[in-house]
């Protein structure tokens, strides 16, 4: 059971999430009160395989960006996210999504409720986030009647979705095209090693820095003393590592949520080789391939007409441009090995 997810009726605290030897954040049971109710089973995401109701008409496949280019330039690709968490917020909802700590050395979901803290959850981060509390956070929001916009990796969607056991009108779900997660105890260690070279604390991180463009981005940490480290993505040494899959959570090689039809409303992804399907052109602040799985996911792309720009592609072929949607990462020969993929780069 990947997903961080308490089954509604068992005793509380009965299943927390505790770091495995290799950092990773897995379900651990108290055995001194479970009741063996089996609940923990019967909502596994794993086990349940949940589908879209909408497998026949969706998913619907567009191409787009945001108009404000500061917005693109602070998103990985093409700034869909914050268009449709704009609309949420600017009707009075609550959005949930990935955020760096303030120290860099960790990654949790958190609620905001304002458009000033959207900054906060733009971006990629290529670390296991930690999902806390925010389950029962979005239920009680939900259930007040708020629109709620969760964005998280396909298996947290989908843990999400188990552990509310019922559809709601006002929750729009939204993931995305994942690559698989690295530890936070890796990238703990890696931040760590970062701060000892250049004697200060990191302040920000951006995995995925546009000062060289989308196509070429690079890895950036800013010090609290105003220095700064910068590098293509690929020759540092926690970029090389993920690119390589030499660092990624063992499940992530065989992931149960790799398909077409998802149970999230939408999904996003950098529109890599976008050129063979589009014939326009696309500037280097990135571009975005969607994928709406519901009738709520391409209304909320309608309505945020206004602020993007988008264009609908054949399904068939868009599904085939983007492989990393329905296949997994390959294994990396040194994963396995003591300090997992250390030799990768």
């Amino acid at each position: 059971m990947d997903a961080q997810l308490v089954p509604i009726f068992a005793p509380p605290k009965c299943i927390s999430m505790v770091a495995d030897q290799e950092g990773f954040l897995v379900p651990s049971v108290n055995t001194s009160i479970c009741i063996n109710c089996h609940l923990c089973d019967k909502v596994c995401p794993v086990t349940l395989g949940l589908e879209t109701e909408n497998a026949v008409e969706y998913p619907r496949v567009y191409v787009g960006y945001n108009l404000n280019p500061k917005v693109r330039k602070e998103s990985s690709s093409g700034g869909i996210f914050s268009s449709v968490a704009e609309d949420v917020l600017g009707m009075g909802g609550i959005v949930y999504g990935a955020a760096m700590r303030e120290d860099c050395y960790g990654v949790d979901q958190i609620r905001i409720t304002g458009s000033n803290e959207l900054h906060l959850l733009r971006g990629s981060k290529y670390v296991q986030s930690n999902v806390g509390d925010t389950f029962k956070q979005a239920a009680e929001d939900l259930k007040k009647g708020l629109f709620v916009l969760y964005t998280g990796t396909p298996c947290q969607i989908e843990g999400l979705k188990s552990y509310l056991g019922k559809e709601y009108p006002n929750l729009i779900c939204m993931d995305f095209v994942c690559h698989g997660v690295p530890s936070e105890k890796a990238w703990q260690s890696y931040i760590t090693m970062q701060e000892k070279k250049y004697c200060a604390n990191a302040k920000t991180f951006y995995f995925r820095n546009k000062s060289t463009g989308w196509k070429n981005f690079s890895y950036l940490i800013d010090f609290d003393d105003g220095q700064r480290y910068t590098k293509p993505f690929e020759d540092d040494l926690w970029g090389g590592a993920f690119v390589r899959n030499a660092d990624l959570r063992k499940c992530c090689y065989d992931c149960s949520f790799k398909k077409i039809h998802r149970v999230s409303d939408l999904t996003v992804a950098d529109a890599w080789g976008i050129e063979t399907i589009n014939t326009e052109p696309i500037d280097d602040l990135g571009c975005s391939v969607i994928y709406a799985h519901s009738t709520k996911g391409k209304n909320a792309l309608d309505n945020s007409r206004g602020k993007i720009i988008l264009e609908e592609l054949p399904n068939a072929r868009a599904i085939a441009e983007c492989n990393r949607l329905t296949t997994n990462s390959e294994r990396h020969p040194t994963r396995d090995l003591p300090a997992y993929g250390r030799n990768a780069v």
